[in-house]
């Protein structure tokens, strides 16, 4: 993989979203010490607000919180290696890199489809109101579908045009 401006947003966008990843299981794997009134709460006050929306994450029990954590993990993980495959310039960066933006696009729609009707669960957001689903729900889980799909569609171009040209190399 050439290094290139193209590059560089990746690694941006896979650097950024690893450092919130790993805050958001700092606070998932803390529990009960990150809630209010916990040792830790102090670092995790934004979460006061997000656990008002997402009663599991407040619900130390939840184990779709705890399997999602445990998911991110691999994904953070995946996240840094295809770092270190761009900065090495390896061409097993795109493929790496697609896996992960496709695991974090499924997940994240995994996780955002549990409040819809398809899972009988839009009872789960009609204690809030329309501006805090928009603010604390909605944007931040867009971004987190959003952003992997760039990526998908970037990395997956990527493949679809090395299996081209070794399509090309076989024929000649």
């Amino acid at each position: 993989m050439q290094s290139s401006h193209s590059s560089r947003w990746p690694v941006v966008w896979f650097f950024l979203s690893a450092l919130v990843v790993i805050y958001e299981c700092g606070f998932v794997l803390l529990r009960p010490h990150t809630l209010p009134g916990g040792k830790f709460h102090d670092f995790f006050t934004p979460y006061d607000e997000y656990i008002k929306i997402d009663k599991g994450y407040g619900n130390i029990k939840d184990e779709f919180v705890w399997a999602g954590t445990w998911m991110n993990i691999i994904e953070v993980l995946l996240q840094f290696l295809t770092i270190l495959l761009i900065l090495r310039r390896s061409s097993k960066a795109v493929l790496i890199g697609f896996l992960v933006s496709a695991l974090t696009f499924w997940k994240t729609l995994l996780y955002v489809i549990q409040f819809t009707e398809l899972c009988n669960g839009s009872h789960r957001l009609r204690h809030v109101d329309t501006s805090t689903a928009i603010t604390l729900f909605i944007i931040p889980n867009a971004i987190w579908l959003v952003f992997p799909s760039i990526m998908m569609i970037y990395f997956g171009s990527k493949l679809f045009t090395a299996l081209d040209n070794t399509r090309r190399v076989k024929k000649d």
